[in-house]
């Protein structure tokens, strides 16, 4: 059956119609998920593509992810900011109001994960750059150690270590590995 909505890749008889390679090849890394397999949103089309956040000076917005965190800025406007690294982008814009980190953890709600090698090392320069953790040491979880923090605006994020994991029995029974 051939779907009608864009992106669909089931086709009812025939052959398909003919396509450029640079055609058939971003049909292909469209369908494609970050590590290369296909899931059951790859085939809607669906896949990642910018984080947004949300801030209340686009100058301040400027220094925290640029100077602070080290972002490359990729493009700057009078309502955005875009942020370019090799695996993401980073959209900011303009808005009233600052978050409230208080119930971080407590209410629902999105945190962006930083992974890097080492969360004792990236703690220790960006507080020497002046961001305040929400840890005085980093924490356990179930997928590594981290750290959580937020930005001037009240935005959560996390500095993360991925943990070793190893999968047994059930695809949620995931449990980290004692044999570091």
């Amino acid at each position: 059956m051939a779907g009608g909505a864009r992106g669909f890749r089931l086709h009812r008889t025939g052959a398909r119609p003919a396509m450029s390679a640079g055609a058939r090849l971003r049909r292909r890394l469209s369908t494609q998920s970050l590590n290369g397999a296909e899931g059951p949103f790859q085939m809607h089309g669906l896949r990642f593509g910018k984080l947004l956040v949300f801030v209340t000076s686009l100058d301040e917005a400027k220094r925290f992810y640029g100077d602070v965190l080290g972002l490359s800025l990729a493009h700057e406007a009078s309502d955005l900011l875009l942020f370019r690294q090799p695996d993401f982008e980073l959209a900011i814009f303009a808005c009233q109001q600052a978050a409230t980190p208080d119930r971080y953890s407590q209410v629902a709600g999105s945190t962006f994960l930083f992974s890097l090698p080492s969360v004792e090392k990236a703690m220790q320069e960006l507080r020497s750059k002046g961001v305040r953790f929400f840890h005085s040491e980093p924490a356990e979880g179930p997928l590594g150690r981290y750290a959580a923090f937020a930005d001037p605006f009240g935005n959560v994020h996390e500095i993360s270590e991925p943990a070793r994991l190893q999968v047994s029995g059930h695809p949620l029974d995931v449990r980290r590995r004692r044999d570091r």
